[in-house]
């Protein structure tokens, strides 16, 4: 659905419109306008849409886990929308705007991929490759066969199980952009930022 796959890119829109309009006080706080909250709070209204439709597609499937998560989201987007409209503490505001900040990285980096089929595809492709280098490294004897499938080099194997299919999930794109959002969404030195970016990312 073309409403749902740009929801994400809505929001990231409406984040960063947010996080710009901030306004640095004495002491090196920021605060929010009253401008700045409502953007925020579309934001994560559009995010709660993205859901709700992630939700329903999800129930078709009878993918019970994913819509369990999906409604969680849905919950805490609405949630965060009406806390950036409602907070008055400088304390929790910027607590608030920490969290948008955080979904603001992690969706610039896993969104592209979730909802555009060629840069999806792409990764999985390269998840692929290395897997199969990674193997064969290892005397494992397999082989791909383009965009995503892996093979055994041994009949037998084919005889009871199916090629090894690559998806979307397989490339850990989504624990990267989280951990992307986390390490540079924080205030924290850039020098602690990297590090922590280098035995995480990089990792995983």
């Amino acid at each position: 659905m073309i409403l749902q796959s740009a929801l994400p890119f809505i929001a990231i829109a409406f984040f960063l419109l947010a996080l710009l309009s901030r306004r640095k006080e004495s002491g090196g706080v920021f605060y929010s306008s009253w401008f700045g909250k409502l953007v925020g709070a579309l934001g994560w209204v559009s995010f709660a849409c993205y859901c709700y439709f992630e939700t329903l597609r999800c129930l078709i499937l009878e993918d019970y886990v994913r819509t369990s998560f999906a409604l969680i989201f849905l919950a805490f987007s609405l949630l965060l929308a009406f806390l950036l409209m409602t907070t008055r503490e400088k304390g929790d505001a910027d607590l608030v705007l920490t969290i948008t900040k955080i979904a603001l990285i992690t969706a610039v980096f896993y969104f592209p991929f979730s909802e555009f089929a060629l840069l999806g595809d792409l990764l999985i492709f390269v998840t692929a490759k290395l897997s199969v280098m990674m193997l064969n490294l290892l005397n494992v004897g397999v082989y791909i066969v383009p965009p995503s499938s892996i093979y055994s080099t041994s009949s037998s194997f084919h005889e009871v199980y199916k090629p090894i299919e690559i998806i979307l999930a397989c490339t850990a794109i989504q624990s990267m952009a989280l951990f992307m959002g986390v390490v540079f969404g924080v205030t924290a030195p850039i020098g602690r930022k990297l590090k922590a970016f280098c035995v995480s990312v990089p990792v995983i």
